[in-house]
């Protein structure tokens, strides 16, 4: 798989929700390269019961939610939570549908029904197979208010639709869709009971973990008319750390076929070429830094052990913290192709089926975002990046973003996490789903800060500008 993560902290802070608690002694002992450590470490962070949070660290002074943001914060809340019901309905059929990228047909159309059947009344315009994308969709609701003359900002909203080959939705994705849904809808009316100028679109985004939803989307213009994006994923720990760039490559190897036991030296072994590319990997893994990433697997089809095989593919992702630093890694790891084909003799084809940018936060809208999740419900997120890659990174190249993890009570601190059949188990209960809703709240009053506060929205803008141009190093 291309898309998602893996949860073990690469760098940065810990979080100090108690969901999500990393201890100082864990962050060191998690540092790579390490010697040595008195006793392993556990796999994931630690979790305390459900319902329990941290206590707020001292001197955090989250100062967001005053004023007009206090009266949105009363009402977004009220009305995610009025959603909860319907939401747990359309989470639970999601998790039984188990679409993988680009099937998910079952859950575009129960989506976008749901919100003809409930919002389009109410003035939401519903787009199925938007961006020409059959199980993509786009839901839009704009409030003009009487005599406001000039533009409106626009909120974005991201929802995930697609599930895992074999263990079904196993990194959480229907938390991430009704999570988006939440926040949409709940930034909506809040722009409708408060008189605020301003566009929400939300929208369903296919094939994250193997596909690049996301970046077809970008490249189509979905995502054009945004002032800010956002979403959240669930996750063994709250942080709004970065992500890895990352690059799929399906390398083939075509040789000559001969009875392995009667005339092997008639063969071409397109086997060896591949065992042999994995071994240079495996080689070159030692002369790259620690952040960087690299794994594969070999595969081919009517393989016999009798059989000298002629075509056999080595499947590789190669994963680095910028994209900068990816395409260096890329001029490597194909050497390490070349020279496999050229010590068997084998041709090779080379095809690159998937790149990812790396994820960058906007770090004004990743400060609010945890400052609301503190002060509301005591989940302060720490910053800790996620050895792991996401087709949002492409958003937050596109404009200012924020793709927040948040932590779900596990039913094993020690293993568990995303990719797991336990963690589809421990997405689908009320607790996650409590989680979740708490999130869309946060989420919604992170974006609609630009509607409100033009200082703010300013800041938001000109810190992404200012990274983009190479200013400083990350949001």
């Amino acid at each position: 798989m291309v898309g998602c993560f893996s949860f073990l902290c690469r760098r940065g802070a810990s979080s100090h929700s108690s969901q999500a608690s990393v201890s100082h002694h864990r962050d060191e002992m998690m540092q790579i390269p390490r010697i040595h450590t008195q006793s392993p470490p556990p796999l994931l962070p630690a979790y305390s019961p459900p319902g329990q949070h941290a206590a707020i660290p001292p001197g955090f002074e989250a100062m967001e939610l005053s004023g007009i943001m206090k009266d949105l914060s009363q009402s977004i809340e009220s009305t995610v939570f009025a959603l909860s019901g319907e939401l747990r309905t359309l989470s639970l059929k999601m998790f039984k549908y188990k679409e993988t990228a680009w099937q998910e047909k079952k859950t575009h159309d129960l989506f976008c029904n749901w919100f003809e059947d409930k919002f389009k009344s109410k003035g939401w315009k519903v787009t199925r197979h938007a961006a020409g994308l059959e199980t993509a969709f786009a839901v839009e609701f704009e409030h003009v208010p009487k005599g406001h003359d000039g533009p409106v900002k626009t909120i974005g909203f991201n929802s995930e639709l697609d599930a895992l080959p074999g263990i079904g939705h196993a990194c959480g994705h229907p938390l991430i869709a009704i999570c988006g849904i939440a926040a949409a809808i709940a930034t909506a009316e809040a722009l409708v009971k408060h008189n605020l100028p301003g566009k929400v679109l939300l929208l369903g985004t296919p094939a994250e973990e193997n596909g690049g939803g996301k970046c077809i989307m970008v490249e189509r213009g979905a995502y054009k008319s945004m002032d800010v994006c956002l979403m959240a994923h669930p996750g063994p720990f709250s942080s709004t750390g970065s992500m890895l760039a990352v690059r799929s490559f399906t390398v083939s190897y075509t040789g000559q076929t001969a009875h392995a036991a009667g005339a092997p030296w008639e063969g071409i072994n397109a086997m060896d070429a591949a065992v042999q590319a994995y071994n240079n990997i495996a080689t070159l893994r030692q002369q790259v830094k620690p952040s960087h990433r690299m794994h594969g697997v070999i595969m081919g089809e009517n393989l016999a052990a009798n059989i000298i095989p002629d075509k056999v593919r080595f499947v590789f992702n190669a994963r680095a913290p910028t994209k900068d630093e990816l395409e260096e890694l890329d001029g490597r790891v194909r050497k390490c192709f070349e020279a496999a084909a050229l010590a068997t003799g084998c041709k090779m084809d080379v095809k690159v089926t998937m790149t990812y940018l790396d994820l960058k936060n906007s770090s004004p809208l990743a400060k609010t975002y945890s400052n609301i999740m503190g002060e509301k419900y005591g989940d302060l997120p720490g910053t800790a990046d996620a050895v792991g890659s996401t087709d949002f990174g492409d958003v937050t190249y596109a404009l200012p973003a924020l793709h927040p993890f948040f932590s779900i009570p596990l039913s094993s601190p020690t293993g568990g996490g995303n990719h797991t059949p336990a963690f589809e188990k421990d997405a689908q209960t009320d607790a996650s789903h409590k989680k979740a809703l708490e999130v869309a709240v946060a989420l919604s009053l992170t974006g609609i800060k630009i509607v409100v506060d033009e200082d703010y929205a300013k800041e938001v803008r000109q810190d992404w500008d200012a990274w983009k141009k190479g200013e400083r190093e990350t949001p």
